[in-house]
């Protein structure tokens, strides 16, 4: 008899527990990812200098039972669920912990074993992004009026990994000599986008850290500096700018990143 016990998971998303006999039991979404480690040797030294560290894959195994009245009703349900996976990429949704999260992968190498009246699949998907993102948009801070030449603020990110804010900056009103620069900085490591031009009100600047983006009123534009991201706890943004007076909205949302 085929558990009922299931856990949801979706690929593209297509429910794999709404095929026929197909029940989902469990995934391995916490094991970190791999890691590429790069080195490089201190000279006249025995040391080396650790020179970059990034994930740079992750494999997710899907994992859970296939039931039927014979075995011919469980090799059909188990074709049935490999008809169902077969693109190159794909997204998978699955829930970890309370969250429901998603990551780009494809599918690397499906396994059956029979055990008891029922066959044991497993699924191994291999994720060149090996960074989860959270199924919800959420706030990245409370929505800011600035009024100041330069605002910090502290944010408390969410996760396991960086985050990576879009931010969206309206220009209500200001005045100053042109051009003027605004900027947005990680407050704590000081990297961030610098944007200078000549301003006028109704501007809207968006910056997007995960898609590596900037653009004023939906056309592209030149930018200084390096995207701001933030690691998980208690952090700080700051806004900085050059006007002489400004009215300025500051708003930002982001998804919570899982390693």
């Amino acid at each position: 008899m085929l558990s009922t016990l299931s856990t949801s998971a979706y690929w593209n998303n297509f429910d794999l527990n709404s095929l026929t006999g197909v029940r989902v039991i469990t995934y391995n979404v916490t094991d970190m990812p791999s890691r590429t480690l790069n080195t490089s040797k201190l000279a006249r030294s025995n040391r080396s200098l650790l020179t970059s560290a990034e994930y740079s894959d992750k494999t997710v195994t899907v994992s859970g039972l296939i039931g039927g009245a014979n075995a011919i009703e469980q090799q059909d349900a188990f074709d049935n669920l490999k008809a169902r996976i077969q693109e190159a990429e794909g997204i998978l949704r699955v829930q970890q912990g309370s969250k429901t999260v998603e990551y780009t992968g494809t599918l690397n190498g499906i396994t059956k074993t029979q055990q008891d009246q029922n066959l044991e699949f497993s699924l191994e998907f291999k994720c060149a992004d090996p960074i989860g993102k959270d199924y919800t948009t959420i706030a990245f801070f409370t929505t800011q009026t600035i009024t100041t030449a330069t605002l910090t603020m502290p944010i408390t990110v969410d996760g396991s990994f960086l985050a990576e804010p879009r931010l969206t900056i309206t220009v209500n009103a200001v005045t100053g000599t042109a051009p003027n620069t605004i900027q947005i900085l990680n407050a704590e490591t000081g990297k961030g986008i610098k944007i200078t031009r000549t301003w006028t009100a109704g501007d809207i600047v968006t910056i997007s850290s995960d898609s590596l983006e900037v653009t004023v009123n939906s056309a592209l534009v030149d930018f200084k500096g390096q995207f701001p991201t933030f690691l998980p706890g208690s952090r700080s943004l700051q806004y900085i700018d050059d006007f002489t007076t400004r009215n300025i909205t500051l708003s930002g949302t982001y998804q919570r990143n899982y390693a």
